[in-house]
């Protein structure tokens, strides 16, 4: 497995920071048993970004390929790790956030667990899809609406941690402070 990496780097973004990040990204590539094998760096002004951007892509030799919108009536929804932690552990440390409990990013290698999901299911899966942007709700309809199935989840089977719970309801209950649209 190969996988592309450009990085976007904010003037007098610590060095110490950016290797620290390096070391992390050689490790998880061990780990997943996969290489950067080409990329990109650029430098924006102070004040242009938040810091760094990292940008990957990753490209591997599969025996079939199982599309997003593959979904089918009757399929069942499995959900590889609990709902939240991620989310909820990067606003909480981008916001200085002091929560009671750990909230503790899920990033790890999928590839793995994908290739033992699909072996053991064979052609039953009908459909994958990773949910780092907009969370496992957004996944969700991504790939109802490109299938043309609606999806029934029951939320109480849902995996969540205390601590993505306790953070999701005190955010719930603090009111809005800008423009909302009356819904029926």
């Amino acid at each position: 497995m190969g996988l592309t990496c450009a990085v976007i780097i904010e003037a007098g973004f610590a060095i110490a920071d950016l290797e620290r990040i390096r070391d992390s990204m050689r490790a998880t590539c061990t780990e997943a048993g996969a290489a950067i094998v080409t990329g990109d760096t650029k430098v924006m002004g102070k004040g242009e970004l938040d810091g760094l951007i990292i940008n990957t892509a990753g490209v591997a030799f599969a025996r079939r390929v199982v599309p997003d919108s593959g979904l089918r009536c009757g399929d069942r929804i499995i959900v590889s790790g609990s709902v939240g932690d991620h989310g909820f552990a990067v606003m909480a440390a981008r916001h200085k956030l002091q929560l009671e409990g750990a909230l503790v990013s899920d990033v790890a290698p999928l590839n793995g667990l994908v290739r033992a999901a699909l072996a053991a299911g064979g052609d039953g899966i009908s459909a994958m899809k990773g949910s780092n942007r907009g969370g496992l709700s957004s996944a969700l309809h991504e790939m109802a609406a490109k299938a043309q199935v609606g999806i029934v989840l029951d939320e109480a089977c849902l995996p969540v941690r205390p601590e993505v719970r306790a953070a999701s309801e005190l955010l719930a209950s603090i009111p809005c402070t800008w423009p909302t649209k009356a819904r029926r």
